[in-house]
């Protein structure tokens, strides 16, 4: 639905472009410049909401990665070792995701796509891997 919506000021601009200078052609491209804008506004909107939920995400992360390291230090021996070696793993990944959070900041929108994918993917990936160092730690 994006896409369509993204076509009409551009099929707007080639309508008017030999109608000449009219008052019509005028309205016309001050419409597609408005359309131009609004849809800019629309997916700025968009990819601010998104790292705001990426960034509550990777906080709650955060506060469980702090209760794990709670629990590796009343952990025993080799338990201990093998909770440290998660938690070591579990901090690389959030930085990554972290750092690609960073990237939702891109300006152009294809760019911005392609980051949110990306940081999409980081996420799931840290959850997925919170969920197995759980798994082993019960």
């Amino acid at each position: 639905m994006k896409k369509p919506l993204l076509l009409v000021p551009v099929v707007c601009l080639i309508v008017t472009a030999g109608c000449g200078d009219t008052p019509e052609s005028k309205r016309a491209r001050e419409k597609v410049r408005d359309a131009g804008k609004a849809t800019g506004e629309a997916w700025r909107a968009e990819r601010d909401e998104y790292r705001k939920k990426v960034e509550t995400d990777l906080d709650k992360l955060d506060d469980r990665l702090d209760e794990m390291k709670k629990r590796a230090k009343e952990a025993k021996d080799d338990t201990k070792v093998r909770m440290q070696r998660r938690i070591d793993e579990l901090e690389k990944q959030r930085d990554r995701a972290r750092a690609k959070l960073k990237d939702l900041k891109a300006n152009s929108k294809d760019a911005w796509e392609d980051a949110k994918k990306s940081v999409g993917n980081a996420v799931d990936n840290l959850k997925d891997a919170f969920k197995k160092a759980k798994d082993d730690f019960k």
